[in-house]
């Protein structure tokens, strides 16, 4: 298992840095196992690249966007020849592959769920929706976040 120090050679700016060190013991409980052929939609920097070239992968694809990430993921990955490098934004997203989508891993940094789209058919499609947060939810959003700050200073 890859540990934070491991990151340390990888180039990171905010708050792809941040994601790493908030998010990597829940990388190793639901991303793995990994083999063969990983596509990182949303790659940032390249850090859950490397997570997947440290843990099995032989390939990654990286598809990323922002400037700031894109510049990061050429600097980690840009001569490596198990990194394709995408500079693409994403408008939406289909997955069917012939079963190789048992096991994807969807994050979002909105709340929300899925909703089947047609029932009844031998291929059953779901779309993900945004979920209207409840005031409860509201504040345990921001609480989470100030605790993390909060951390973040501690530990800085």
């Amino acid at each position: 298992m890859c540990k934070l120090k491991d990151y340390r050679g990888l180039k990171l700016v905010a708050p792809y840095d941040s994601f790493v060190e908030r998010e990597l013991p829940s990388w190793h409980k639901t991303l793995l196992p990994v083999s063969g052929n990983v596509v990182d939609m949303g790659a940032g920097c390249g850090e859950t690249a490397f997570f997947f070239l440290q843990h099995g992968a032989e390939s990654v694809t990286c598809f990323e966007y922002n400037p700031p990430a894109l510049e990061c993921l050429y600097a980690n990955y840009g001569a490596d020849p198990r990194v394709t490098i995408i500079p693409l934004k994403i408008g939406k997203i289909k997955c069917d592959i012939e079963g190789s989508e048992k096991g994807a891993m969807i994050e979002t940094h909105f709340p929300a769920r899925f909703r089947r789209l047609d029932r009844g058919t031998p291929s059953p499609r779901w779309i993900l929706e945004q979920k209207r947060l409840t005031v409860f939810d509201s504040l345990r959003v921001k609480a989470e976040q100030m605790a993390y700050s909060v951390y973040r200073g501690i530990t800085n």
